[in-house]
């Protein structure tokens, strides 16, 4: 009797603690590596390791990349990213990736060895990354057209509609990968052609002032345990600090 008393008890405690937690709502498009519809992937340890010690209960949304900004711009979402810092959020001290911009080509195709080559040739990118993937100096030298997506980015360099593919270097590299399955015998390579760092954006709000600040303190002890650096390299992904 005492035992199912007891047992009672800690359920109850348990419950209260977690009902008694504030809902945090990250709203991302599922990155190959990064985000993954299963969990896994780079960013999602790494906020599963900020919040998992809080009083904050991490809710993950998937949507598109377009979407994703309108809900946490809106309120009806607090967390999203990464990407390059603008006036519209708040944004993590410290960046979460440190990212070349990167083009992919076939170099029996392609010959570059600056930026300023490009205009001579076609490339293609994905639309719902424009923003992000283009500075002035970039754009006054890249001239092609956008795509719906990353995948029809990608197929679009394979069935040689555009002579290379721009976007940043993590994602071309997992790109890379697919083509030389799919197209062994051409010679596909990434060349950097310029780099950002893209952080971890939060609402305008006041629990989103909060969350942020939140956020950088956890990652700075994350950092001083040695456990942050251990989650970039199982993913192979360049520590950005």
């Amino acid at each position: 009797m005492v035992f199912r008393l007891l047992l009672l008890w800690a359920l109850i405690i348990t419950s209260y603690s977690s009902q008694a937690k504030e809902p945090v709502i990250w709203v991302t498009e599922s990155w190959q590596n990064f985000t993954e519809t299963d969990g896994s992937g780079l960013y999602h340890e790494i906020m599963v390791a900020v919040f998992e010690t809080t009083d904050y209960e991490l809710e993950v949304e998937y949507a598109p990349w377009k979407r994703s900004l309108f809900k946490v711009e809106n309120l009806d979402a607090d967390i999203t990213g990464a990407m390059p810092k603008n006036g519209r959020f708040y944004f993590s001290t410290q960046p979460i990736l440190k990212q070349p911009r990167s083009i992919l080509f076939d170099k029996s195709k392609l010959t570059i060895s600056s930026l300023s080559q490009l205009s001579k040739y076609v490339g293609t990118w994905p639309k719902e990354y424009e923003k992000e993937l283009f500075t002035d100096e970039i754009r006054a030298h890249i001239s092609g057209f956008s795509t719906a997506d990353r995948t029809g980015a990608l197929k679009v360099l394979m069935y040689g509609r555009s002579d290379y593919y721009f976007d940043t270097r993590a994602i071309l590299d997992l790109s890379l990968i697919e083509l030389n399955q799919k197209m062994p015998a051409q010679n596909f390579q990434i060349k950097d052609i310029g780099y950002f760092e893209l952080h971890m954006a939060f609402s305008k709000s006041a629990k989103g002032k909060k969350i942020k600040e939140l956020f950088d303190k956890r990652i700075e002890i994350l950092l001083v345990e040695g456990r942050l650096l251990k989650i970039y390299d199982k993913y192979h992904i360049p520590f950005p600090y």
